[in-house]
């Protein structure tokens, strides 16, 4: 669950903040109002998503230069407001982008409204031989997922039509590819490295392993 806002008094004004994001919508508005630092952490992912789409359709005819817009949000491009593939690869990507930045950003401490993703400390699992804990700080996709949600989600929500159905259903594909990569990485502790025992931790995939099985996504499309 969201605190109730994630300003602080001594951060920069948040209207100015906002400014320098245009073409939101006025529950992004409000969004950013209330969590100004996550909502410039979802539009970095945005740009990572664009930098992502253009690797993956370097060799294309369309390879997604008409979602650099000029005011860095992909989503006042007029192919968004098409059905074509293209779109529905660049609703997911897109998704998947907000959704990853913002988890990163979390367990590296960066955004006030979350941290590390809470696991248990203190249950090892395995045997005497090879014992594991969870420990570290964890990427926190469930922050990410839900910030995604709330931002991009709202665009769609309320219009009913068939177009914004399908736009939603290409968002969660995106997340959910976030979601079906994330890795387990552990170090090991013990004598010599003898890793008796291993602290374990969720970290987001390198953003490519996700924009390439969505790209394999968008082959199979029909």
């Amino acid at each position: 669950q969201f605190p109730v806002t994630g300003r602080r008094d001594d951060l920069s004004p948040t209207s100015t903040v906002c400014k320098t994001f245009p073409g939101l919508t006025k529950g992004q508005l409000e969004l950013c109002h209330n969590y100004p630092d996550v909502t410039a952490a979802a539009f970095h992912g945005l740009q990572m998503a664009v930098e992502e789409c253009q690797y993956q359709f370097r060799w294309h005819r369309w390879n997604c230069s008409s979602l650099n817009t000029k005011n860095r949000n992909p989503h006042s491009s007029s192919i968004l407001q098409k059905g074509y593939r293209e779109s529905a690869f660049s609703y997911a990507i897109s998704a998947a982008g907000v959704a990853h930045s913002v988890a990163r950003a979390c367990g590296q401490g960066s955004l006030l409204a979350c941290g590390c993703e809470p696991r248990s400390f203190s249950r090892t699992r395995g045997t005497s031989k090879n014992r594991w804990k969870w420990g570290g700080c964890s990427h926190n996709l469930d922050f990410g997922i839900q910030f995604s949600t709330m931002f991009l989600d709202t665009r769609e929500r309320g219009r009913g039509d068939i177009q914004s159905r399908i736009n939603l259903h290409n968002n969660e594909a995106g997340r959910l590819a976030v979601a079906n990569k994330m890795q387990t990485r552990c170090k090991c502790h013990g004598m010599s490295g003898s890793c008796e025992l291993k602290t374990c931790w969720k970290s987001a995939p390198d953003f490519r392993v996700v924009g390439s099985h969505l790209k394999d996504r968008f082959r199979s499309a029909i």
